[in-house]
């Protein structure tokens, strides 16, 4: 998880707007992709390893965050190198890539599966509601069926190449099935201290999508529009994100 993410309260409590925008995500994948049989318990399970739902960065009702959630900067020092290609509308950077927001995505990766996950007319990886939905269309590639282990497996690895990554999602995927879920309410943004790297980083993977993303619904009521805030630096662990010690993010994907 990047650093300045901080556990909401109790091992299942997930904010409430974290935990609407990721049951927004299921249903929307389910008219678009009804076979792919997508948990949102999946979504959390990413969301929850790659920036703990957000907390920390002061998230908000709409899904955007007081503080921007970045990761380190790919340039080939200790971590890959991915030159810049959003000419730094996402991450701030226009030499080199950063994985951005709830869920870590690689920008040249958003550009591929970005989606609208609020129906405000927008595709932002900083905004939750719309990185869940595209997490959960990439985690769908390939007509995969994720009621099936191997392809549930499969696409959890596309995300980010670390058995130990799998792991920490399905545990709690299954954690968040089994036991159920403490809505909680959004947490402020904090300063947090900012844990060492005590290992290379993986190589990010690029994308190798097999069709574009299909629109999905917007859902009946979506939240209020976002508002544009300034964006500073910070860093997050799903998928779509700057690329850590034991495991590689989705724009790694």
């Amino acid at each position: 998880m990047p650093p300045g993410a901080a556990a909401p309260e109790g091992a299942s409590g997930i904010p409430a707007t974290a935990l609407d925008a990721y049951k927004r995500a299921a249903v929307s994948v389910a008219a678009a992709l009804p076979h792919c049989n997508l948990p949102w318990q999946l979504v959390a399970g990413i969301g929850r390893v790659e920036s703990v739902h957000a907390s920390g960065y002061g998230l908000k009702s709409d899904g955007s965050t007081e503080k921007p959630i970045r990761g380190p900067r790919l340039d080939g020092n200790g971590y890959a190198q991915i030159k810049d290609t959003d000419k730094g509308e996402w991450d701030g950077d226009t030499e080199y890539d950063r994985a951005v927001g709830p869920l870590q995505f690689i920008p040249s990766t958003w550009k591929t599966w970005g989606a609208d996950g609020n129906g405000d007319g927008l595709r932002d990886p900083n905004n939750l509601y719309d990185a869940a939905l595209g997490a959960g269309l990439y985690l769908c590639a390939g007509d995969r069926d994720l009621s099936d282990p191997a392809k549930l497996d499969q696409a959890i690895l596309s995300y980010n190449d670390s058995r130990d990554y799998v792991n920490s999602v399905l545990g709690y995927m299954r954690q968040y099935q089994d036991g159920g879920v403490a809505e909680v309410p959004n947490p402020p943004a904090g300063n947090y201290p900012t844990p060492p790297v005590t290992a290379p980083l993986p190589t990010p993977r690029p994308p190798r999508p097999s069709r574009p993303p299909p629109s999905p619904r917007r859902p009946s009521r979506p939240p209020c529009p976002r508002s544009r805030s300034p964006r500073p630096q910070g860093w997050p662990s799903s998928s779509w994100s700057a690329t850590r010690s034991s495991r590689p993010r989705p724009g790694t994907r």
